[in-house]
């Protein structure tokens, strides 16, 4: 007699050994378009085994998550752009406001708030310096994101301080101000949050933009896209909290550069690796697609002609070169940064990627990245030996630091070398200079002042070749792949460089004439408000 088979009669050891094989499909890829994963091959995913019975379905959940690594990318420009530009916009617009309010309410600040923040965020009190540009914090030791945390809690306890209306009084605001500076400080804006329209809607009512009002075109990127980091989070928000505790890993691929600050993006990911303690995440950054080539956006250059970069004039090489590194370090601080925000140890990585040229990309990061560290090394040792006395002002500590990255970076350079950091290369990143090279450096250079230190590291670092090799186009090919920069000939740089300063002396007189005249185009009513709040409160305080 016939038999029939069963396949609820297999033995469960084998039933998931074939759930295991019928769900494996290469990983899944996130469609931002349509919010939607879809196969490694671009398919949608056929789960329908798991719904032949309920017993199945019981047996099949989370196995497919379980099984496929997920992995996200950048955003793809073509139905992003604007939303994206915006977006950036917005978290530009909302940070300087922020800083402005700041430094009106400096005034406000009792030794018993700045003794608070003190101890939450030792490295924010030079901000409390009448003198210091809150826009350029980023080379004063914490990553960006650990000041933006610290400005709101500085705005936080002035705001709610009795004696903040006697300032906003003697300042001639506006009795409503405090109101809407409440609400900006609390706008729940994160660079990593893909806004909605609503978002949109109430910046452009608290601010009085217009719809569709901002600049969306300073730094004439025609590709603009959300980080993929950005991208997961929001897949991550869209699905319930039993559907995500399934997920047991992720790569985020940021393939491109993006906007909004996007070496910040992983602090958005923190409450979920808290709740799914199973969920490692692994991001990657690509460095020719995306470090570096966030490193030609920050100088705002122009490319020649010639195909790489070698091919610039030299002071225009020299600054590139300085802020590969400068990427590198916000990178590499802004992760390390994530386990005192709470980040599970063990659920994070950041893996700088080399590819497709990891032997040039280890070439690179030798020749540029250790020759930077070692001149930054060397001026601490100077400082330690007596040979420099340490910046007391912030504007000399900014002017140094500016030059000479980020103070925690060595350490954290050293610690990806000994392969004991959560950041890592998937290339050889070499070996630091040794403290004897270190030694000889400070003793070359002891009688060094202040302006040679900085001139050095502005304007004279040695020169290295940028080449991209055989493996990747030239860097004029890459900047075309993603971003719209006009690309003029050699002669037409030369004159861009003399013209510039020019240019700068005659956009600043422009602005003030608009200033004088109360046009302000461009500007909203409640930021030109602010700004001559701020003149107030300066005249303020020569009086006191």
């Amino acid at each position: 007699m016939a038999t029939h088979f069963q396949f609820l009669d297999l033995p469960r050891e084998l039933r998931d050994k074939i759930y295991h094989q019928y769900v494996s499909v290469g990983g899944y890829t996130h469609n931002f378009d349509k919010q939607q994963l879809r196969t490694a091959n671009d398919e949608p995913i056929n789960l329908d085994f798991m719904y032949t019975c309920r017993q199945v379905a019981h047996e099949m959940k989370g196995v497919a998550f379980k099984t496929n690594v997920i992995t996200f990318f950048t955003t793809r420009p073509e139905n992003t752009r604007q939303h994206a530009q915006t977006h950036a916009s917005v978290s530009a617009y909302v940070h300087d406001l922020k800083c402005k309010v700041f430094r009106i309410v400096n005034l406000s600040f009792t030794k018993e708030h700045k003794s608070q923040v003190s101890r939450l965020y030792p490295s924010f009190m030079f901000a409390f310096d009448d003198n210091a540009q809150l826009w350029n914090c980023s080379h004063l030791g914490d990553s960006p994101a650990v000041f933006h945390d610290a400005l709101d809690y500085s705005l936080s306890l002035v705001l709610n301080h009795l004696r903040f209306p006697e300032v906003v009084e003697q300042a001639g605001l506006r009795s409503d101000v405090i109101a809407i500076i409440n609400t900006v400080l609390y706008l729940q804006w994160k660079p990593w949050s893909i806004s909605t329209k609503e978002d949109i809607d109430s910046i452009n009512f608290i601010s009085g933009f217009p719809e569709n009002g901002w600049d969306l075109d300073k730094i004439d990127i025609a590709r603009y896209c959300f980080s993929a980091t950005a991208a997961c989070i929001s897949f991550l928000e869209s699905i319930p909290l039993s559907t995500r505790s399934q997920i047991r890993n992720i790569i985020i691929d940021e393939d491109y550069a993006a906007l909004g600050n996007p070496a910040c993006h992983a602090r958005g990911l923190i409450p979920y690796c808290q709740q799914n303690r199973h969920l490692r995440i692994e991001r990657r950054v690509n460095l020719w697609r995306n470090v570096f080539m966030y490193s030609i956006l920050e100088t705002k250059e122009r490319l020649t002609d010639f195909e790489e970069f070698h091919g610039l004039r030299s002071e225009g090489a020299a600054r590139l070169s300085r802020y590969m590194t400068l990427a590198v370090a916000d990178w590499t601080i802004e992760a390390l940064g994530l386990v005192p925000a709470g980040m599970p140890p063990e659920s994070f990585s950041l893996v700088f990627d080399g590819e497709p040229s990891t032997i040039r990309a280890s070439e690179i990061f030798k020749d540029v990245i250790h020759r930077d560290v070692t001149w930054q090394v060397a001026l601490e040792k100077a400082i330690a030996l007596g040979y420099l006395k340490e910046p007391a002002t912030w504007d000399r500590r900014h002017s140094i630091y500016e030059y000479y990255l980020r103070k925690k970076f060595p350490k954290a350079l050293r610690d990806i070398i000994d392969g004991t950091s959560i950041v890592k290369c998937n290339f050889d990143p070499g070996e630091m200079s040794s403290q004897l090279d270190i030694e000889e450096l400070v003793k070359e250079h002891h009688a060094w002042t202040w302006d040679e230190w900085e001139g050095q590291n502005k304007w004279n670092r040695e020169p290295v070749n940028l080449e991209t090799g055989p493996l990747l186009p030239g860097w004029k090919a890459l900047v075309r792949e993603r971003f719209r920069v006009e690309l003029p000939s050699p002669e037409e740089a030369d004159l861009d460089v003399e013209g510039e300063e020019e240019d700068r002396d005659q956009d600043q007189d422009r602005e003030e004439e608009e200033e004088e005249e109360g046009e302000g185009e461009g500007v909203t009513g409640l930021e030109t408000y602010i700004d001559e709040s701020l003149a107030a409160l300066f005249r303020l305080r020569r009086q006191l």
